[in-house]
Parts: C-alpha cells; sequence; structure tokens
C-alpha cells in the first residue's frame, strides 16, 4: 500500500493566490470609491445637477424639487418666505406664498460666497396672490437665506440677522 502525503504548502499556497486576487479587487474598490468622493461628485447621480451647476436653474419641473426639503420658514400672517433644499442637488431655493387679500409682496433669496464676498439676491419680483413665487436654485456651498417684504423686490428687509419677522416683511435664517 501506498502512502499519500499532502503538503500543506501547497493547499496553503492557493488559498494565498486567492486571498491576494480578493486583497487586490478590494484595494482597487477602496481607491475608486476615494476618487469619486475626492471630486465631489454626488453620492447619488439622480438630480439634474450638483452645487454650482444648479445655480440659476428652476428646481421646477427637475429631481431637485423631488427630494426638496423645507430648512426654515419665516411668515408674518400675510405671506411666508420658506427656504428649501435638495440633498440629491445640494441647492437651496426660495418659495414665496402670498394670501388672498395680501399687499404687494415681493420675495426671493439672498446669498453669501461659500469663500466669504458679497451678500448676492436671487430675485423673486413681485408675487401673485393667487399663485407662489419661486426663486431659481442657489448652490448648497453657499450660505443662503430666503425672505419676503411689502418694500420692492430689491430690499432685504433683515440684512444682518435673519431669524426675524419685521414691520415690512421677514427672512430666515441663514442655512
Amino acid at each position: 500500500m501506498r502512502k499519500i502525503t499532502l503538503r500543506s504548502d501547497t493547499a496553503t499556497g492557493g488559498s494565498r493566490a486567492r486571498l491576494g486576487r480578493a486583497a487586490g479587487l478590494l484595494s482597487a474598490l477602496l481607491i475608486a470609491s476615494a476618487a469619486v468622493l475626492a471630486t465631489g461628485t454626488p453620492a447619488s447621480a439622480d438630480g439634474d445637477c450638483f452645487q454650482s451647476s444648479c445655480d440659476g436653474r428652476s428646481p421646477v419641473g427637475t429631481n431637485c424639487a423631488i427630494d426638496a426639503l423645507t430648512l426654515d420658514l419665516t411668515t408674518d400672517g400675510q405671506g411666508t418666505a420658506s427656504l428649501l433644499h435638495s440633498d440629491i442637488c445640494d441647492a437651496s431655493w426660495t418659495v414665496v406664498e402670498v394670501g388672498n387679500g395680501a399687499i404687494d409682496e415681493y420675495g426671493g433669496a439672498y446669498y453669501v460666497p461659500q469663500l466669504g464676498g458679497t451678500e448676492v439676491e436671487v430675485n423673486i419680483g413681485a408675487i401673485d396672490p393667487a399663485s407662489n413665487g419661486t426663486s431659481t436654485m442657489i448652490s448648497g456651498e453657499d450660505s443662503v437665506k430666503s425672505c419676503f417684504t411689502t418694500v420692492s423686490s430689491n430690499f432685504d428687509p433683515d440684512p444682518e440677522q435673519g431669524d426675524a419677522p419685521i414691520a415690512n416683511g421677514g427672512c430666515t435664517g441663514w442655512h
């Protein structure tokens, strides 16, 4: 009778090779994932735009509006300014609603660029009491607030603080 001896290094060598291939594949996946994250590409590609590519675009009819959440709102009984944000687009915008019989209301969003600078207005203009006014989108990288006023379409009713209804309109806090 012949005795057969299995060499342990042969069995281990095959396992080592499979383990080495698996580790290599895992490393490649981790490197590819890190590259995607480093470029700022959204985790979900469901949006029609992302961050600054949304600037100036209407959210109406886009995938950005689908997942929109209200970050903040302010009201004075005559009008309401809501600040909305989309995670898939990483962009924000303002919706101003005016009650029937309200005096002229104007609205918009104000933002300060990510690295600082002068406050910029995204004007909705005069709001028809029978409908809502919606601003265009602003990159989620910027600080933004929503406002409405009875004064004029280019008047920030709360230029410094935000988050305070005042006699001629109001603004949400900065986000």
